[in-house]
Parts: structure tokens; C-alpha cells; sequence
């Protein structure tokens, strides 16, 4: 039998065990019924993002933009073609910066858009800039091509020792 993991309600923060076995078909909110796996990135407030970053065992790629920075709006339609290709194995959230100024200074977000990978609640990865999502090889899904670092945390199992540099803190990240 699968581990099972741990996901936070994106919409009640509530949090849920999803079997890995039940991943692939679509686990749903033990309080609000609300799917846990989006096909679009989903709009979080600091206090889910807070909960959803420390406690979620599956990748969360975090997209810190804000409504008036013109590279943020251009990168939104790849941003969620990212999300249908990684369903399953990352949930991408988005998180307005203007609207929860916190969430900057907390994670110290310096430019935006800005895409950071959480998982077993620590910060693996984390990217500044508009990237396309593409397939580049047919048989690997990749996302931003040219980001390999956010690939490998995103796609590395938990007994890999992956070190990221940790820019919050100045210390490494290891998985």
C-alpha cells in the first residue's frame, strides 16, 4: 500500500491524507468537498499559503505577481498551462503581492514575477522572471525549459539529497 500524504484545502485550509494511490483521481476536501488538484493555479491568501507551504507533502509552485507588473499578466497563460501538465505531481498557487505585502517580506520576494517550490515544508527552489511552459521532449514533461532546478524539485523524490540555496534564510534546503 502507497504513504499517504498530506494536502492542504487550497479554499478552507483545512488539511487533508490523500493516499498516493488516490492522487490520480481526483481527491476532493474531507470538509468543503473542494478538489485538491486543480487544472488552473489557484488564488490563495497568506494564512492558506502559510499552512498549504509547511504542511504539503506534494510540490507547491508558488507564483508571487501582482495585478499592475505587465510581465506577471504575460506570464498567467503559461503559468496555467504548467498547472494542466503538472497535475498530479505539483499544485501551482498564485499569490497577489500587492494585496498581501506579508507574503513578500516573509518569503523575501525582491522581483516579480517571482515562482518558488515548497515541499515537505521547506523552500527547494525559486526562480525570478516570465518563463514559457513547454514540453521539450515528449516523453518528460518540463516546465520553463530553461528553469532546471524548479524540474529537478519538483520531480525529485524525498530520499534524493537535493540541495537548493534558501534565499529567506541564507541557508541551504535539503529534501
Amino acid at each position: 500500500m502507497a504513504q499517504a500524504g498530506i494536502l492542504t484545502c487550497l479554499a478552507c485550509g483545512q488539511a487533508n491524507r490523500v493516499p498516493a494511490e488516490r492522487l490520480a483521481q481526483g481527491p476532493k476536501c474531507g470538509t468543503c468537498g473542494t478538489g485538491l488538484l486543480a487544472l488552473k493555479p489557484v488564488e490563495v491568501d497568506l494564512a492558506t499559503l502559510r499552512k498549504a507551504s509547511a504542511t504539503d507533502q506534494l510540490p507547491l509552485l508558488v507564483d508571487f505577481w501582482a495585478p499592475w507588473c505587465g510581465p506577471c499578466r504575460a506570464m498567467a497563460p503559461e503559468f496555467e498551462k504548467a498547472a494542466a501538465l503538472l497535475k498530479g505531481e505539483a499544485r501551482l498557487v498564485k499569490i497577489d503581492t500587492e494585496w498581501s505585502p506579508e507574503a513578500s517580506a516573509r518569503w523575501n520576494i525582491r522581483g516579480i514575477p517571482a515562482f518558488v517550490v515548497f515541499r515537505n515544508g521547506r523552500e527547494v527552489a525559486r526562480l525570478a522572471g516570465a518563463r514559457p511552459a513547454a514540453l521539450r521532449n515528449p516523453r518528460r514533461r518540463r516546465l520553463f525549459p530553461t528553469t532546471k532546478r524548479l524540474e529537478k524539485a519538483i520531480a525529485a523524490p524525498a530520499s534524493i539529497g537535493l540541495s537548493m540555496p534558501r534565499a529567506a534564510t541564507g541557508m541551504a534546503a535539503t529534501l
